[in-house]
């Protein structure tokens, strides 16, 4: 856990340090790596929810979506991604 933290935390420098844009591929690659980093595995997650939590599109160039990282510190990024397990699984409970 440690090492994803360390990995996360020098991917959100990096994404910082670039005014907060990436690509939509360099998105899925962050939330590949954070999502399990927080979450246990017999978490139920949306995927598509974890990235509109953690990314706003922000352009277009070609075919490649350009996103805004919205959170811009691995203490906010694990706040997104639990409360939208957190809405997902309670969602599901209800449907029980």
């Amino acid at each position: 856990m440690l090492q994803e933290l360390e990995l996360l935390s020098e991917w959100i420098s990096r994404i910082n340090s670039q005014g907060g844009i990436v690509t939509n591929d360099e998105a899925w690659e962050v939330i590949g790596a954070a999502a399990p980093a927080f979450l246990p595995d017999y978490c139920l997650v949306s995927w598509d929810g974890i990235k509109a939590a953690l990314f706003e599109p922000v352009a277009s160039v070609g075919d490649q979506i350009r996103l805004r990282l919205l959170t811009p510190t691995v203490a906010d990024m694990k706040t997104a991604i639990i409360r939208n397990a957190q809405y997902i699984n309670k969602k599901q409970g209800d449907k029980a």
